[in-house]
């Protein structure tokens, strides 16, 4: 990792900020989650990186990047990433988003004018993030992450006590359980670094289920005609693409792999990223442009 370098680009509206890493091949773009930042995406970038030049985006609204959206809905991340991949990049890219950061790469992916050449979607949530989101524990988490947009670090111990006492409320069970018992303290110290940079309005649209006003996922898997990788976790373990939105994708996009990890969680990356960047590895080798 000594060899990347943050950069800032300039869009109409405000700036991205951009890890980009050693030109190794061809540029691999890199979308986090909502409330993360670049570096959520650490376990996988070495490994990825041998053979392409990455860029690790930190999305507007978080990390350092000054861009903010107003509303910040799905749709509005996945213009700005459109505007500056138009900008930034003169051949095709692949594009390998995680949760959020992978419903932005299908949208984009999807788009007549985007110079993308290939998609790896790590478990979007899709509609689980939309109007299903009043029926999972996710409605409760991000309820209990919006008194925390923005706080200062200067009482870390403080912040990830606080953080550890969040309820999560499964509506299905009426079963509430405290978020430090499914989060170590590293995550959460991690957690209360990226929720210290974010303004609220992140999180608004998402308790509002407003978060996927204009985005259609039937329309985006019309769209996909360039070939991806979706990666689905566990639903048991927190796994949020459900099987539905997993068939819709698979049966109506142009070239769709769909590969499931039992026993793995939402934070694929995290959780098995041995098994992830293997996976990943050989879907990237298989790519025409890649082969010979």
């Amino acid at each position: 990792m000594s060899n990347y370098r943050e950069h800032e680009h300039r869009l109409a509206n405000g700036t991205l900020n951009v890890a980009i890493g050693p030109d190794h091949g061809p540029p691999l773009v890199l979308l986090h989650g909502v409330t993360r930042r670049w570096q959520c995406l650490l376990p996988v970038i070495d490994a990825l990186s041998s053979r392409w030049q990455v860029f690790a985006v930190d999305l507007p609204g978080h990390g350092r990047s000054s861009f903010h959206c107003d509303p910040y809905t799905v749709a509005c991340y996945a213009d700005v990433i459109h505007e500056w991949m138009r900008e930034r990049f003169s051949s095709p890219a692949v594009v390998y988003g995680h949760s959020l950061g992978a419903m932005l790469a299908a949208e984009v992916a999807g788009r007549p004018d985007a110079l993308v050449g290939a998609a790896i979607l790590e478990d979007p949530p899709f509609h689980t993030m939309g109007h299903n989101i009043a029926r999972t524990p996710l409605l409760s988490y991000f309820q209990g992450l919006l008194p925390f947009a923005g706080r200062s670090t200067d009482n870390m111990r403080a912040f990830v006590e606080d953080l550890a006492q969040v309820p999560l409320t499964d509506p299905r069970t009426g079963q509430v359980s405290l978020l430090g018992a499914s989060r170590s303290a590293a995550a959460l110290r991690f957690m209360a670094s990226c929720l210290s940079r974010l303004p609220r309005g992140v999180l608004e649209p998402i308790v509002r289920s407003a978060w996927l006003d204009g985005y259609d996922l039937t329309a985006v898997a019309d769209r996909l005609r360039v070939p991806t990788l979706l990666l689905q976790a566990d639903a048991t373990m927190g796994g949020m693409l459900t099987d539905a939105d997993a068939r819709l994708l698979t049966e109506r996009a142009d070239d769709v792999l769909c590969l499931r990890r039992a026993g793995v969680g939402h934070q694929m990356h995290w959780a098995d990223p041995t098994w992830l960047t293997g996976e990943v590895t050989l879907f990237l080798e298989s790519l025409p442009w890649r082969q010979g």
